[in-house]
């Protein structure tokens, strides 16, 4: 057997505009939406194998047979209602987006690639007692696709916090099934924030987890 390896160079890019405006109403209610929308340009060079890059680098020869490039506009849209004693609710729908058009200079061949979006709600609570600030929030993600053979840990998370003036916090909950833990601290100019998570590259909790 033989094993052999690829070199391809990745590029992208992105240009977002958003913009959000807030309704005030009486007894500390308000709501608060917005959207943002993101130009996405991605290119890859057509894989070449090691061996025939190096012959090609040292033969003075062309070294990438061509690129592979692709764009698309999408849209992320969303609404947060805010409530009383720092409680608050929200509703997002993510990646409104029209396919991505890929294009192979060297064929070309042209194909689509479709973004499938998602709806995500939450509740969350936020407050002030003295110098501490508490915080919570229950997240679903991808309402629509739970009964697609995922399991609903897989789209639940949720978690909490406590900051001290700020400038120290902890953080710890549960993201798609696994614990995660976080840690800021900040003093004047400096600040850090040391995170572990683990995250399910599968659609079931426990299948495939990776450390992060």
């Amino acid at each position: 057997e033989s094993i052999s390896a690829s070199i391809s160079i990745p590029l992208e890019a992105a240009i977002s505009l958003g913009y959000s405006h807030s309704f005030e109403f009486a007894n500390d209610y308000s709501l608060a939406i917005g959207g943002v929308s993101h130009f996405n340009y991605r290119a890859y060079t057509i894989p070449v194998d090691v061996s025939s890059f190096v012959d090609s680098y040292i033969n003075r020869e062309r070294l990438i047979d061509g690129l592979i490039s692709g764009s698309n506009i999408s849209f992320d849209l969303g609404a947060t209602f805010y409530m009383p004693y720092g409680c608050s609710t929200a509703l997002t729908v993510e990646d409104l987006a029209l396919d991505i058009k890929f294009k192979d200079s060297f064929s070309n061949e042209l194909w689509n690639i479709s973004i499938p979006s998602s709806v995500c709600m939450s509740l969350g609570y936020k407050n002030k007692l003295g110098p501490l600030t508490i915080m919570g929030a229950i997240d679903l993600v991808d309402v629509f696709n739970i009964k697609n053979g995922s399991t609903l840990l897989y789209h639940l998370n949720f978690g909490g916090g406590v900051e001290l003036w700020k400038n120290i916090g902890l953080y710890g909950g549960l993201k798609g099934g696994y614990p995660s833990f976080g840690l800021k601290l900040k003093l004047f100019f400096f600040e850090c924030f040391l995170s572990y998570n683990i995250s399910e590259t599968s659609q079931y909790v426990g299948y495939n987890p990776k450390d992060n």
